[in-house]
């Protein structure tokens, strides 16, 4: 490998020891875009086509389990949204938004994360990092696309 392909490889983004390029931050981008989108639908699609989710014929034990294991991840996202948010009160309406509209709204702010706050030469731990916390710990923003 050319000394230049070596230094180039050395200021890439690491995941999990891999060099990430541009093509790594457009295909986040794009998969968290897709993903938002296709969760959304189907929840929308089912809203609509089954009415109400809220309805006593469909709270059976396994539902009820669901909605535990659901809420206890979602207890744990939204540590991290409040850690990545400038703001506390960003971090939770964050939070608001996806213990109500689940994981679509979770890829939403991946993609808007992707796209606002990580840049082509930023480390990946990046986008889960407050803009002071970045700082601290020695990360600067080459900015979103």
């Amino acid at each position: 490998m050319s000394q230049a392909a070596l230094k180039s490889a050395e200021t890439m983004p690491m995941l999990g020891g891999v060099p990430m390029g541009p093509t790594a931050l457009l295909a986040l981008r794009v998969v968290s875009g897709v993903m938002a989108a296709i969760v959304s639908s189907v929840i929308i699609y089912t809203c609509i086509s089954d009415g109400s989710p809220f309805r006593m014929e469909l709270l059976t034990p396994w539902m009820a389990a669901t909605l535990v294991d659901f809420y206890g991840l979602v207890a744990l996202i939204c540590v991290v949204l409040i850690l990545a948010e400038e703001s506390i009160a960003m971090g939770l309406f964050w939070c608001v938004v996806v213990a109500t509209l689940g994981a679509g709204a979770l890829w939403a702010w991946v993609f808007l994360r992707s796209v606002l706050v990580l840049g082509e030469r930023d480390p990946w731990a990046r986008l889960v990092l407050s803009q002071e916390r970045a700082k601290g710990l020695g990360y600067t923003r080459t900015g979103g696309a």
